[in-house]
């Protein structure tokens, strides 16, 4: 609503023609549209493909919003996922991402618990007045966890939490001062925090105060005197300089992208631009810059697509060369079929001549048969017919002694 009437759906609508053409902030803003139903039908599937795409262009809020996203379960995703996220934007020091990821190191929330880990990340978003991550390294120190238990540190970082505005943080200060632990015991003190928690919504606060009186307008609003705006920092003697541990860069992954959240992307080109965020001569991480440059932009799709241009090329050759080879082998089969039914034709024809003289022969032989007589010499007729002729003559002579 900046010079222009407020209109959520108009504001949609050119989110998605930019993050089309692969603005990482405008895939960001549509992403968060869509988680929030602000302009476009709610729908966590959309926000999760536009929040992707624009964290693959190293836009360190949108790989923020999708690990805590995918932390959530609402994805699909593993959390070995969600940690991979969140990891990137700490590493390009996002300090929402260094709270949330420390906290769910400390407890141990979707991955090992690991005390060391949750320290190096609270350590560097505390440094930077995160609330969370105040309350976070409060708790650690409160449970010497990953750190030597210290009641005073604990209480040091909880009211500098309390005093940021966190709930949680506020109750926990008043807890202390109530009890007199890390700090001198103030009930008055204790009961002003209890009352500030119970106004940010702590429902233990706001349990523990309706025991004591019901607030004036119930246990869910309680209401703070105009004077009681925020309660005093109390002195804590205790050394603040915790060392702030340079987070880790992520190893360089190659990341394929479904077919549902866009082309498959490649992370090496896009790791390479997270990681010269990292100051090597320092030890605190600095953000890798935003990529702006439509021409630099550009140059990452085409690289991005290389790959997939290339295996495309491949495939079209290697069925191009055996399309022809089909045609090649479908000819050959055309004419030799050609050849054998000529062959079956000539077979037929000479089968048909062969019966043809068979059956002419037959008639022939019918009709005028040929007397078997007619074949044997005129001189062995007479002798069967009786006459004795020359050889029965022979046959009679007797022999002589």
């Amino acid at each position: 609503g900046e010079g222009v009437a407020k209109d959520l759906d108009e504001a949609a609508r050119w989110f998605l023609k930019s993050a089309e053409n692969w603005d990482p902030n405008a895939q960001l803003q549509l992403g968060l549209a869509y988680l929030g139903g602000k302009g476009v039908k709610a729908s966590k599937e959309e926000a999760v493909k536009w929040l992707r795409r624009s964290a693959y262009q190293a836009n360190v809020d949108a790989q923020f919003q999708l690990g805590v996203i995918v932390h959530s379960g609402a994805s699909g995703d593993t959390q070995e996922e969600a940690i991979k996220w969140l990891e990137r934007a700490a590493a390009n020091s996002h300090v929402d991402a260094m709270a949330f990821l420390g906290g769910l190191y400390a407890r141990g929330d979707g991955v090992a618990k690991k005390p060391e880990k949750a320290l190096e990340h609270l350590s560097n978003a505390a440094k930077q007045g995160h609330p969370r991550a105040e309350y976070e390294l409060g708790l650690c120190f409160l449970n010497g966890e990953g750190v030597v238990q210290n009641d005073a540190q604990s209480f040091y970082w909880f009211q500098l939490s309390a005093n940021h505005g966190d709930p949680d943080a506020q109750l926990q200060t008043a807890t202390m001062l109530a009890k007199g632990r890390g700090t001198a015991l103030d009930k008055g003190l204790s009961a002003r925090w209890l009352r500030m928690a119970a106004s940010h919504g702590n429902a233990i606060a706001i349990a523990q105060l309706h025991q004591t009186a019901q607030p004036p307008n119930g246990p869910s609003q309680v209401v703070l005197a105009p004077s009681e705006s925020m309660p005093p920092m109390v002195p804590v003697d205790v050394p603040t300089n915790l060392p702030v541990v340079p987070t880790k860069a992520i190893a360089t992954q190659s990341v394929q992208e479904s077919p549902s959240a866009g082309p498959n992307r490649s992370a090496s080109v896009i790791e390479q631009s997270e990681t010269k965020g990292l100051n090597k001569d320092s030890a605190t991480p600095t953000p890798s810059p935003q990529i702006s440059d439509p021409a630099f932009r550009n140059l990452l799709i085409i690289a991005a697509f290389a790959p997939t241009i290339v295996l495309a090329l491949m495939v079209y050759i290697l069925w191009t060369v055996a399309k022809e080879r089909l045609k090649s082998l479908e000819s050959e089969m055309k004419e030799t079929k050609t050849q054998l039914q000529k062959a079956n034709e000539n077979l037929t024809a000479v089968l048909r001549l062969v019966e043809s003289k068979m059956t002419l022969a037959r008639s022939e032989a019918s009709t005028s048969p040929l007397p078997i007589v007619s074949l044997i010499p005129k001189t062995q007729i007479k002798e069967y017919a009786g006459d004795p002729g020359p050889f029965k003559a022979q046959r009679q002579q007797k022999p002589t002694n």
